[in-house]
């Protein structure tokens, strides 16, 4: 899961949706449909834009991302990513021509680049990092050029800040292809540009709060700065249970037990709008949660217990909440002075090497053991 910045760019929406084009309104809907995870609602909804209105620069885009997400909750992640491969295949000759048709408007190139970014997903899900920069960089390039043509595009910030970031974790090689395109390649920097997103984009706003919320719980180690992002997040979208774990970690994290165990008593019926697809992958999600949550706020043994599941059941596609869950047990078994089995665990978290925060926390606590 190395580079996992990429995991969105971008992953579902239109980056720019200014309510100026004939059928936003219905597409909306569907977007809204989608991350509440009613799919067949947003493929209506996406449909009846794009067949009535095929001049709508966002509706091929969320058209193919509500069949990939559809087909992401119920089938495999082979099948999923051969989903998105078929319908980002089919939106690429669309957006073509409506860039060629609209060649003075920067919306459409906006969309063309989203769309050819997006297709990074597929090599990021293979774990194909050179391939993967050389898909989100093809889309990249559109929508910088649809930024300068128009600088009023917030939205454009998302993924600008996802590639500065992005090199601020990679290696000078990768820095300075960055540098080439003009952009700063710096964690400071591509936190900043996604936060300006959060705060003042049309529609990113929703990837870049779930995308900071994820840096800053798994990869900057800065829950406090997640906890607005995810309570903005579990508002807009009640039934997103991915935002609901983001939300419950920021609140267990920054210490509010009363909070915590509030949003834990949910969990059940969060859970029963689930598909058996999503219940196995983030059934791992809940019960690290559930071990923060007892290290927090009950006792160790219970935590390792759940920590132990985690590792023993995992079947995410990407492996940071993996890597969490083995540093967890670690600290436990140094706490428990089991040194060796302590030891082991830093190990194998160290070996996922997915650029996270356990990954540097269990290098230090190979050399010296955690206390708390």
């Amino acid at each position: 899961m190395s580079k996992v910045i990429l995991l969105l760019t971008l992953s579902v929406s239109s980056l720019a949706f200014c309510q100026t084009y004939s059928g936003d309104d219905t597409l909306k809907l569907g977007v809204q449909a989608m991350y509440n995870y009613e799919y067949d609602t947003a493929i209506h909804y996406t449909n009846l834009v794009k067949d009535h209105y095929p001049d709508n620069p966002g509706a091929p885009l969320v058209w193919a991302a509500a069949k990939w997400i559809k087909t992401q909750a119920n089938s495999t992640t082979e099948a999923s990513t051969d989903t998105l491969e078929l319908y980002i295949s089919k939106v690429i000759p669309i957006y073509e021509s409506m860039v060629e048709r609209h060649s003075d408007d920067p919306i459409y190139q906006l969309y063309f680049g989203s769309a050819k970014g997006l297709s990074a997903r597929i090599s990021l899900g293979e774990k194909n990092w050179i391939q993967t920069l050389i898909r989100a960089y093809s889309g990249f390039s559109l929508i910088e050029d649809a930024y300068k043509q128009n600088p009023d595009l917030k939205d454009a910030l998302l993924p600008f800040g996802i590639v500065e970031y992005y090199g601020g974790i990679s290696s000078s090689f990768i820095q300075w292809l960055i540098d080439v395109y003009g952009l700063n390649p710096s964690i400071s920097a591509g936190l900043n540009k996604m936060e300006e997103a959060a705060e003042q984009s049309s529609w990113a706003w929703i990837e870049a709060k779930g995308i900071l919320s994820f840096l800053y719980l798994w990869v900057e180690n800065q829950p406090s700065w997640a906890l607005k992002h995810t309570t903005d997040l579990v508002e807009a979208f009640p039934n997103n249970y991915y935002f609901y774990l983001l939300h419950l970690e920021s609140v267990i994290r920054t210490g509010n037990k009363n909070e915590s165990i509030f949003i834990l008593s949910k969990n059940k019926q969060m859970e029963s709008v689930l598909t058996p697809r999503q219940l196995s992958w983030y059934k791992p999600y809940a019960l690290y949660e559930k071990a923060l949550f007892e290290y927090e706020f009950g006792d160790l043994d219970t935590s390792l217990e759940y920590a132990l599941m985690v590792t023993n059941d995992y079947d995410a596609e990407l492996d940071i909440i993996l890597g969490n869950a083995l540093l967890h047990a670690g600290k436990i078994y140094d706490l428990k002075n089991r040194r060796n089995e302590a030891i082991s665990f830093y190990n194998t978290c160290i070996e996922l090497n997915n650029f996270s925060a356990s990954m540097s926390i269990a290098k230090k606590y190979i050399q010296t053991p955690f206390t708390r």
